[in-house]
């Protein structure tokens, strides 16, 4: 699905929980990209330019700052950067609102192709992916708006 579809779906959910924030700027975004030494796949740089951020329900779409906090992807990376593994290249792209965090894979594991999501439970370990959630970001946003994803799953989005 490309993100012109996602963002149109998003806009349309008729949830009064949902709250678009306006796009970042591809400069912006290639801005955080080299002070966080990362390159975020084309389908969360699609998702950036069409909002950066969004609330869904009790979840949080993170984005780019500037942001509001509870938003800030990088801010939020900062705060885990000490516990996640050296070069990992983990960037968070949403919250469920419990503490734990759900990280694209910039340099997915040898053997997974394109930039998976993976669920990191603060409570067990920040240093590991407790189990990888979805195959790529449009399916990560795609579970999140169905609202299969979250807390009440213990992070697991079903079959992608």
């Amino acid at each position: 699905m490309e993100a012109k579809h996602i963002a149109r779906a998003l806009l349309f959910t008729p949830d009064p929980r949902l709250t678009l924030q306006v796009a970042a700027s591809l400069l912006t975004i290639e801005r955080v990209e080299t002070t966080a030494s990362v390159t975020f796949s084309g389908e969360y740089t699609d998702f950036l330019l069409q909002t950066n951020g969004v609330w869904v329900g009790g979840d949080a779409l993170l984005g780019v700052p500037p942001v509001e906090s509870a938003l800030d992807g990088l801010q939020t990376r900062e705060l885990f950067l000490q516990d996640w593994p050296p070069g990992a290249g983990w960037w968070p792209v949403a919250s469920d609102g419990l503490g734990n965090y759900y990280v694209l894979m910039t340099r997915p594991p040898d053997g997974v192709g394109g930039a998976p999501v993976g669920f990191v439970e603060t409570g067990t370990s920040l240093s590991k992916i407790h189990s990888v959630v979805a195959s790529s970001y449009w399916a990560f946003v795609f579970f999140i708006s169905l609202n299969t994803c979250g807390p009440s799953t213990g992070g697991r989005c079903g079959k992608d």
